[in-house]
């Protein structure tokens, strides 16, 4: 029998890795000019990410919200927390007012009604602010022939996530924040490459990590045989995100035309 893990312990483990893998790239990006203002992290898990931001920012109040309270009490629980916590949804969030940056990082898939989480944004900014989503490209992985039984368990739950469109996800996106008096300004592709042994020694935990959450097991001889072999091959492995950056325009009502309800979900 294929012990059972602490699925809370995995999912930890794996948010302070993405936040280790892609933060220095996403601050370059994102806030290399100017600091955040007052931020908001939708769907910010155990605040691995959020931490990371307050330290480079130490002037912006930082506040985040997640529904898995389990997830959330780790960022909760560590000491001298610097972020204000809430649980629930996006729209249970009790604080009152506006932000100057809201970030959607890793979450938009999993949020069932855009067309009303964009209206919410509406109610949370003023003009000027910023909203940046962050996910992961269609193609997400790159070069796993290495990998079959890994890009094989990926592609299945990916397609339980994500679903299929005529367009990239970061193009729809576009078309729906405009909708919503979100203007795009700038939209970016980047990869987390394993050309360095350091990043290849955590995109490996990564893959290690992702494996087991998607399985709810410890790994299988099979499956860390497949990671191991390819952590110590000569082989790269990409993966490749994008960020939408866009800013509220209009305080303006919106028209009754454009997009329809249902074509923004």
């Amino acid at each position: 029998m294929t012990p059972q893990i602490d699925i809370f312990d995995i999912f930890d483990d794996m948010l302070e890795l993405t936040a280790d893998l892609l933060f220095d790239t996403e601050k370059l990006l994102y806030f290399r000019d100017s600091a955040p203002g007052s931020v908001l992290d939708v769907g910010c898990g155990n605040g691995a990410y959020l931490n990371r931001l307050k330290a480079a920012f130490p002037e912006s109040a930082c506040a985040g919200i997640d529904h898995n309270d389990a997830i959330l009490q780790r960022a909760c629980a560590q000491p001298n927390q610097p972020i204000a916590c809430y649980h629930g949804s996006y729209e249970e969030l009790p604080a009152s007012g506006t932000f100057d940056t809201i970030i959607v990082r890793l979450v938009i898939d999993h949020i069932p009604d855009r067309a009303h989480f964009f209206r919410w944004l509406q109610d949370r900014t003023d003009d000027g602010a910023r909203i940046i989503i962050m996910d992961i490209e269609e193609d997400g992985i790159l070069h796993v022939d290495e990998l079959p039984l890994f890009a094989s368990m990926y592609d299945e739950s990916r397609r339980h996530i994500r679903k299929p469109s005529l367009l990239a996800l970061k193009d729809t996106l576009k078309m729906e924040l405009a909708h919503f008096r979100f203007q795009p300004i700038n939209v970016t592709s980047y990869d987390i490459s394993t050309d360095s042994m350091q990043i290849r020694e955590k995109v490996h935990r990564y893959l290690q990590l992702v494996s087991q959450l998607f399985t709810g097991t410890d790994l299988s001889q099979e499956r860390a045989q497949e990671l191991d072999e390819w952590y110590h091959s000569d082989r790269n492995l990409n993966i490749r995100m994008f960020g939408l950056e866009a800013i509220r325009t209009s305080s303006q009502p919106l028209s009754k035309g454009g997009l329809s309800y249902d074509m923004v979900r």
